[in-house]
């Protein structure tokens, strides 16, 4: 392990330290950092990791989720679902059972023949149905109950709707609220049980090694200053400290989980040689006699009695006109990506009591196009990204409700063949659900396929597409390609 790679473990470790301190001057060093850290290690219990009991057990859940996509060149895609489910997740018993119900709406305009969509232009249409799904032991098992479609569109669009409207006529009958099943290997249904056993195990050891990051003693001595004509401590990131730091938490994790790493394929020899390597980096001196990169931070006051941490400039990759600042300001947290002293990067998280966590974002590029001056090339910034949501998680009884939004606006849309700066891309996406704890839930065959008196294998459901039902990929390398088909000048496929 090389010092950039302990540099931007060190960035994990400082960027998130949160507010927790009342009193109104600042006390010493030792004591605001030993608060700091306290506050962080509180503050990844209550936002983070609120989720202990819900990771393993039995469990009923309703959720909504809406997702849209929205473009003036491509159209607009909206999909709705409606999940009302069952679960049993437990070491060696994992069982699934539910439905979800789904709407699907999309408009294609006559603009998007300027794009990757042009044999579609004009084109509208809406799918409803209704699909339900379980699994246990190594079996998976899956019905289309409900299923209707509204197709419509311009002459150019016709042939492609009629086609499918025949196909499904023809098809439906063999599928339509009809039971499938598909069979796992023993192997790969014990690898999805097993990641799935484990997964509370994981969970407590992301969380430790979260809160042991940010209890070490890895800061160089601070000198008290003001900074913005209040008082404050300078310091920085001592280099030594933090390796050796890194390697006790190292060391911590492998005693502790061996069992997490082997359950995603990281195999006990491998952590131990990897460790043994960073302990010989650590314990050489000659590694930490030239300081790499240094760190300029600053612990100020913050209005509410907490801690304002700023880092003023932080080169994560080493590269001069290449930085990073990042303020903590009470509740919220910023950062900026600067390249050649122009911000190309915002983030901002902010927190507020009831655990609800909101971000927000912009992302922009340098144009190095324009004109040449006297002193250099000009640059100037053009906006390209912007996003913002929210996450919230509230446990009430044995009841969990989690709620998501996320906005992202794409000002640019790479997909459009016309003035893509004029068609950018917007998706939205909702969601809302309820999880209960319930161990009276029992999960069976049965009750999944509704005591179904047939269910039809995969083979069947390839049948009633007309499609090839043994798709094995290590027999892709004999299938023989020709120049059968080709695509015509207008781009519609021609034999």
């Amino acid at each position: 392990m090389n010092k950039k790679i302990v540099f931007l473990i060190s960035l994990l470790l400082s960027v998130f330290l949160l507010v927790s301190c009342s009193t109104k001057k600042l006390g010493t060093f030792e004591e605001e950092i030993k608060s700091e850290q306290l506050s962080y290690s509180e503050n990844i219990k209550k936002y983070l990791f609120n989720l202990e009991g819900f990771y393993e057990g039995k469990f009923s859940g309703k959720g909504n989720l809406d997702f849209g996509i929205s473009s003036s060149g491509l159209g607009d895609l909206n999909l709705k679902l409606e999940q009302d489910a069952k679960s049993i997740i437990q070491k060696d018993n994992v069982a699934v059972s539910g439905d979800i119900k789904f709407e699907i709406d999309s408009f294609i305009p006559e603009e998007a023949k300027d794009s990757l969509l042009f044999n579609y232009a004009g084109a509208k249409g809406k799918l409803k149905g209704k699909f339900l799904y379980g699994i246990i032991k190594n079996l998976t098992y899956f019905n289309l109950k409900e299923f209707s479609h509204e197709l419509n569109g311009p002459e150019s669009v016709k042939p492609f709707i009629e086609n499918f409207i025949k196909k499904y006529e023809e098809s439906k009958d063999k599928f339509l609220n009809k039971w499938f099943s598909i069979e796992l290997p023993g192997n790969e249904f014990g690898s999805i049980n097993n990641s799935l056993s484990v997964n509370t195990r994981f969970v407590k050891m992301f969380e430790e090694a979260l809160v042991l990051m940010v209890t070490g003693d890895v800061f160089s001595k601070a000198e008290l200053t003001t900074y913005n004509g209040k008082e404050a401590y300078k310091f920085s990131i001592d280099e030594e400290k933090l390796a050796k730091h890194i390697l006790s938490v190292s060391n911590t994790l492998a005693e502790n989980y061996m069992d997490v790493f082997e359950s995603i394929g990281i195999t006990k020899e491998y952590v131990n040689e990897t460790i043994k390597g960073f302990e010989e980096f650590v314990n050489n001196p000659e590694n930490f006699k030239e300081k790499v990169y240094y760190t300029e931070i600053y612990l100020t006051r913050a209005s509410d009695g907490g801690a304002n941490l700023i880092f003023k400039k932080i080169h994560p990759l080493f590269v001069e006109n290449e930085y990073i600042t990042i303020e903590i300001l009470e509740n919220k947290m910023k950062i900026w990506f600067y390249e050649d002293e122009k911000s190309i990067f915002e983030l901002e998280f902010s927190a507020d009591k009831s655990g609800k966590i909101n971000f927000d974002g912009l992302a922009r590029e340098l144009d190095y196009s324009v004109e040449s001056t006297g002193t250099g090339v000009s640059t100037v910034l053009k906006d390209m990204m912007k996003f913002n949501g929210f996450i919230k998680n509230k446990k009430s009884g044995n009841s969990l409700e989690s709620e998501f939004g996320f906005n992202f606006n794409l000002l640019e849309n790479p997909f459009y063949y016309g003035d893509s700066s004029e068609k950018g891309l917007k998706v939205k996406v909702d969601y809302k659900g309820k999880t209960t704890k319930d161990d009276s839930i029992n999960i069976t065959k049965e009750s999944i396929t509704e005591n179904a008196a047939q269910i039809d294998s995969l083979d069947k459901l390839f049948d009633a597409f007309e499609l090839p039902n043994h798709m094995n990929i290590d027999n892709y390398d004999d299938v023989e390609y020709t120049d059968e088909f080709e695509f015509s000048n207008t781009g519609n496929l021609q034999e």
